[in-house]
C-alpha cells in the first residue's frame, strides 16, 4: 500500500529536514520553504495533510494564507498549524478556515504530536 502524501511548509530549513526525516517512515513528505511554493505544491498534488508554520519572513501570519488557499480551493487536505507565537486572534482565524489542529512548537515532542495527529487523520480517512 502506498504512503499518503503530506506537505510541510516552514521557512526554517532545519525544521523541514528534521520533520521530513522523522515522518518519512509513514508518509511521502514534500517540503516548501515559502508560501508561494506551498500553494503551488498544494495545487499540483493531493495531500492527506499540510503542516504549516504560522510565521514566514515579513509575514507573521503567512501560514494563514496557505490555510485560506486550502479552504478556498476546497482541497481535502487537512491543515495543521504550527507556531512558536500563538495568539488568540490567529487561533480564531485559523478555525474559521477549518484547520484540523493548532500545535504550539515545543521542541522534540512537537514531532511526536504531529505524527500522532497525522496517524489519526490517516485512520479517519481509511474509514
Amino acid at each position: 500500500m502506498s504512503k499518503p502524501y503530506i506537505l510541510i511548509a516552514d521557512d526554517d530549513s532545519a525544521i523541514l529536514e528534521s520533520y521530513s526525516a522523522y515522518l518519512s517512515k509513514d508518509f511521502e513528505v514534500n517540503a516548501a520553504d515559502t508560501i508561494a511554493k506551498a500553494i503551488a505544491t498544494l495545487t499540483d498534488n493531493k495531500y492527506l495533510a499540510a503542516i504549516i508554520d504560522m510565521s514566514f519572513p515579513n509575514q507573521p501570519d503567512g501560514g494563514l494564507i496557505i490555510v485560506e488557499h486550502i479552504y478556498d480551493m476546497r482541497l481535502v487536505t487537512r491543515s495543521i498549524i504550527l507556531t512558536a507565537h500563538g495568539g488568540v486572534a490567529n487561533i480564531q482565524k485559523s478555525h474559521q478556515y477549518g484547520i484540523y489542529k493548532y500545535i504550539p512548537k515545543a521542541g522534540r515532542k512537537t514531532r511526536n504530536i504531529i505524527l500522532d495527529t497525522l496517524l489519526e487523520i490517516k485512520k479517519i480517512d481509511e474509514i
